[in-house]
């Protein structure tokens, strides 16, 4: 018999967590309760040639949204897991582990490349646009003239 770390049997609780319920997220989340995420890539120098001075992942954040009537419900405490004679975790099943490829049915439209914008036969919109942009710029350049001064 070995010592198994409190963080290894917080994993197998998890694990089984999800295997009842299907569902793999943080154990404090409650029932009941509208939830939002925000995930992100998290790239540091990318452009490295080796694995030593580069990473990548994924930063995911998930925010819970109670209301004054709407507390949501606690999952209750998870019960970690004691496998003594075993010091393997119980796999996901494959539709959680493995992502099939996405593709397109169909070949999509290439986006108007700056030559094909100017060969089209309505050009008011660019010039519109244009007209938009200077006075813009001539905006700005007055505010910052002026604050100059």
């Amino acid at each position: 018999m070995y010592f198994i770390s409190p963080g290894i049997r917080l994993g197998y609780g998890v694990v089984e967590r999800f295997l009842s319920e299907g569902l793999v997220y943080p154990p404090v989340l409650k029932k009941g309760l509208f939830t939002t995420a925000a995930v992100d890539n998290i790239d540091h120098n990318p452009s490295s040639t080796t694995a030593k001075t580069s990473f990548h992942g994924t930063g995911i954040s998930i925010f819970q949204h109670p209301s004054d009537d709407i507390s949501g419900i606690e999952r209750g405490e998870l019960i970690l897991g004691n496998r003594s004679n075993s010091r393997q975790v119980s796999s996901l099943p494959d539709t959680y582990a493995n992502v099939r490829p996405a593709y397109l049915k169909t070949k999509p439209k290439p986006p108007n490349s700056p030559d094909t914008i100017l060969k089209l036969t309505d050009h008011d919109y660019l010039k519109q646009s244009l007209q938009c942009m200077c006075r813009w710029w001539y905006e700005i350049d007055l505010v910052v003239s002026d604050s100059e001064v």
